[in-house]
């Protein structure tokens, strides 16, 4: 879609990190954006792509809480991407009824949504 093999996207997160001072006293809901980075190659099947994603993710887990404006300054490269990517996580919970359907990828400028494809 991009034709580039490197790409970074924000992401939302959400939680209360036990490292974060006073986070015990907090009241509402903590979340926060970080940059995901994505590297693949055309030839790497979708399911390589998405474990190793996930496993880079889950390493960085312990520094989620972090301000996306400290990211900033620490990397030296000021905006890291202009698209955020947001999606809700219902442990145990199935779409049901006639709005349920199978998650698609593809484009909002006319062109009909592919679904993904693993090999």
């Amino acid at each position: 879609m991009t034709g580039r093999d490197d790409v970074v996207f924000g992401a939302s997160v959400s939680g209360r990190h036990p490292d974060v001072d006073g986070v015990e006293s907090m009241v509402g809901l903590l979340f926060n954006t970080v940059p995901v980075r994505v590297r693949a190659a055309p030839a790497d099947p979708l399911t390589a792509v998405l474990r190793r994603v996930q496993a880079e993710q889950s390493e960085l887990f312990d520094h989620t809480f972090v301000a996306l404006a400290d990211v900033q300054r620490a990397t030296g490269l000021g905006t890291l991407f202009d698209t955020l990517f947001v999606f809700q996580n219902f442990p145990g919970m199935r779409p049901t009824g006639a709005s349920a359907r199978p998650a698609t990828c593809g484009s909002s400028a006319g062109r009909s949504a592919t679904p993904p494809t693993t090999r």
